[in-house]
């Protein structure tokens, strides 16, 4: 995705195509296309807008398509879902309207957010509207997009090895010791999500055990997803349900 918006090659100074060799052809990044034209038409004072190449266009309709997404929305977001994002009670009103999707015997049931069909289709097509324009705009070099969020990032010395594998396993042999040697810190104190073992003094060891199979609470729970993801929530989960002392109030 990074090459596709900013791919190229450059001799003498000139920048010119990447070779593809899966395609045999020569590729531009729409975003170095889009550059490019801007330059060569204000260079020509205009005239070169009658002359551009069919990628350059296309680089265009790329580039505005982006942009016109990401925007439109922005714009649907508290129409269709009702989000504020600067409400400070919007994590507890999504949980309010869609509670805990009751999963294989998994999840524990909660009379005061009980489950609710529509309020939870509606919260996960928010989730999903959050995702794509997050999605979008992580390649946007802008402040607030992607200059914060992802340009920033890539000269971490992270790897994508360490994150979600061998980081996983590390945090389940710490977990594990903590539960045997009857550490508290390994359980929770606080009932920190909707299955079973994320309960008050469920084990942390089994939480980080079945997100690696892909039980992290998104489905059951679309409103924690949202609030717990840095890029659909990037002003973190300091909302007022965080301070209340109720089930599942507590922050993972």
């Amino acid at each position: 995705m990074l090459v596709n918006r900013w791919g190229y090659s450059s001799q003498a100074g000139q920048i010119r195509g990447r070779m593809n060799h899966g395609l045999g052809d020569l590729d531009t990044g729409f975003y170095i296309s889009s550059v490019r034209s801007v330059y060569r038409i204000a260079r020509t004072g205009g005239e070169y807008w009658h002359y551009m190449t069919p990628e350059e266009r296309g680089a265009w309709l790329k580039w505005v398509t982006e942009i016109g997404g990401i925007v439109l929305i922005s714009l649907l977001l508290s129409p269709l879902f009702g989000w504020d994002p600067e409400d400070e009670d919007r994590f507890e009103k999504l949980r309010q309207k869609s509670g805990a999707m009751p999963l294989l015997g998994l999840t524990e049931d909660d009379p005061d957010h009980p489950f609710k069909v529509g309020g939870w289709l509606e919260t996960q097509g928010l989730m999903l509207a959050l995702g794509v324009k997050a999605e979008a705009q992580a390649f946007v070099p802008w402040p607030g997009m992607g200059l914060n969020q992802y340009y920033g990032t890539l000269t971490d010395a992270g790897s994508i090895g360490f994150g979600p594998t061998l980081k996983s396993y590390v945090q389940m042999l710490e977990f594990a010791y903590y539960d045997i040697t009857g550490s508290t810190k390994g359980t929770y104190a606080k009932d920190s999500g909707a299955y079973r073992w994320q309960q008050e003094g469920g084990s942390k060891f089994v939480t980080t055990m079945m997100k690696t199979i892909g039980f992290t609470g998104g489905t059951t729970e679309p409103w924690r997803a949202i609030k717990n993801n840095p890029q659909m929530n990037p002003g973190g989960g300091k909302a007022k349900d965080d301070k209340n002392k109720g089930p599942r109030e507590a922050k993972e």
